[in-house]
């Protein structure tokens, strides 16, 4: 129960990225996501990591660390910013972030 109404409807949606999240979205009896295209897959995904964490931090307070900045993607720093924006103060949640100059 605790997976289930932590992940949401949409919890399989990250199961793409991590496959033990997949795994335990099955298990709790969550749908696949329907194909969508790009740009919608993109939304979809960071709207429903967003809602795990709110899940999250609704329970505890929550410490993400993103390392490596300099290598990250477009979607790293979308959901980075998504994040970090009125999301993240309005919540018991911390980021931290290392960039290396060197790389």
């Amino acid at each position: 129960a605790f997976t289930r109404d932590l992940l949401g409807p949409n919890g399989r949606v990250l199961g793409a990225y991590e496959p033990a999240l997949e795994q335990a979205a099955a298990q709790a009896g969550l749908a696949a996501p329907p194909d969508v295209p790009a740009d919608a897959a993109r939304d979809r995904l960071v709207t429903t990591l967003t809602r795990v964490i709110a899940r999250y931090v609704d329970q505890r307070p929550l410490l993400l660390v993103f390392e490596d900045l300099q290598w990250a993607d477009a979607l790293s720093m979308h959901i980075l910013h998504t994040v970090a924006g009125d999301f993240c103060r309005s919540r018991a949640l911390a980021l931290v972030g290392t960039y290396r100059i060197e790389e």
